[in-house]
């Protein structure tokens, strides 16, 4: 797709970024994994942490939720700032799906203190969901 070398990994992860959730937002799943896909492969400390975020959330709209987890796992396990509170969220969301609430409240929790109102609103939200049942 993107051929990048040198300082055009930033250049071509950020694209490939944009080209995926492009081709997301039109429905085109298979061209945003590839996108997706490659950025990851690039390995910007970034952008490679926000493809492999979309990724993960692609396969759990297409049924993956093997992948998705993987994928979340990868994400929080690497503590990356940027996207850590996300994955984490996605990762608690997942589990409590699946009815593995000790699995999901560590990572709610750890959304929860996001400084993103929103992940932190939905995290919260869901736990005490969670702690009334």
């Amino acid at each position: 797709m993107i051929a990048a070398t040198g300082t055009d990994v930033l250049a071509a992860s950020m694209a490939l970024l944009a080209l995926g959730r492009l081709y997301q937002g039109r429905g085109d799943d298979q061209e945003a994994r590839s996108a997706f896909d490659e950025a990851v492969s690039l390995g910007h400390p970034v952008h490679a942490p926000r493809a492999l975020l979309e990724l993960a959330r692609l396969e759990g709209r297409a049924g993956d939720t093997a992948a998705q987890e993987r994928h979340l796992v990868e994400l929080v396990e690497a503590r990356i700032e940027d996207v850590i509170e996300a994955a984490a969220l996605d990762l608690g969301a997942l589990r409590a799906r699946a009815g593995d609430v000790p699995g999901a409240v560590p990572m709610l929790e750890l959304a929860a203190g996001s400084l993103d109102d929103e992940i932190a609103d939905a995290a919260t939200e869901l736990l005490s969901r969670l702690r009334a049942q």
